[in-house]
């Protein structure tokens, strides 16, 4: 399984950081088998960033990220 590095919320600095997090974690699901509370946790952690990031709130909705 090839797992990417994913930084905190307090260390992303850029909107477009965290659109290529989410980017990058859709691209891959299919290829993971994740638990209820895996789901839960990456929900919360999109979740943070779109508070961190409003801007792209909107963006994750409807590519249903969050």
């Amino acid at each position: 399984m090839n797992e990417i590095y994913i930084p905190k919320v307090s260390e992303i600095t850029q909107a477009d950081t965290a659109r290529a997090i989410a980017q990058d974690w859709q691209a891959n699901f299919e290829n993971q088998n994740y638990s209820y509370a895996d789901l839960a946790n990456w929900g919360a952690y999109f979740n943070e960033l779109s508070e961190k990031f409003p801007e792209l709130t909107e963006e994750f909705k409807e590519n249903g990220i969050i």
